[in-house]
């Protein structure tokens, strides 16, 4: 990863895309750390992150995961109401 595409996912829900790479090479931390950067960012696609993308699947057991759905959660009734 160059640190240009580096600095320009962190900024944005491109984010997602690294941790979902990550998660499929089962690199479990780096998955989480950028996925938890895609919420900070506003990824609040909770059904998305918790049960469609098959990318995620490696991730789903860690306890940390969770939060970051409830994170996520957040986010979408935020914007519902």
């Amino acid at each position: 990863m160059t640190p240009a595409f580096k600095a320009f996912a962190t900024r944005n829900l491109q984010s997602w895309h690294v941790a979902a790479l990550y998660a499929r090479l089962g690199e479990t931390e780096l998955a989480l750390n950028w996925l938890a950067n895609a919420v900070d960012r506003g990824f609040g696609n909770s059904q998305f992150i918790e049960t469609v993308d098959p990318f995620l699947e490696s991730i789903r057991g860690d306890p940390r995961f969770r939060g970051l759905v409830d994170r996520a959660r957040q986010i979408q009734s935020s914007i519902e109401d």
